[in-house]
């Protein structure tokens, strides 16, 4: 999940505008937390593949983004 988080971070640019035009087409359902309604835009993987923005997945690795090292019990 954390590579995942660090993909979008690395576009997210790329991101906004997928989701920008995606509000402005409408294309939104309805999330309800709490008793609100709030606009909810689903992404899916067809979604970056057809919108043409150029997207880097080349992230550094969770552990060494993070600064993480392993601990010998």
């Amino acid at each position: 999940m954390r590579e995942s988080d660090s993909i979008v971070d690395q576009n997210i640019d790329a991101f906004a505008r997928i989701l920008t035009a995606k509000y402005g087409a409408g294309e939104t359902t309805v999330y309800d937390s709490f008793g609100q309604n709030f606009p909810r835009i689903d992404v899916t993987l067809e979604d970056p593949q057809r919108s043409g923005e150029q997207f880097t997945t080349d992230v550094p690795k969770p552990k060494a983004a993070f600064g993480w090292t392993d601990v010998a019990a």
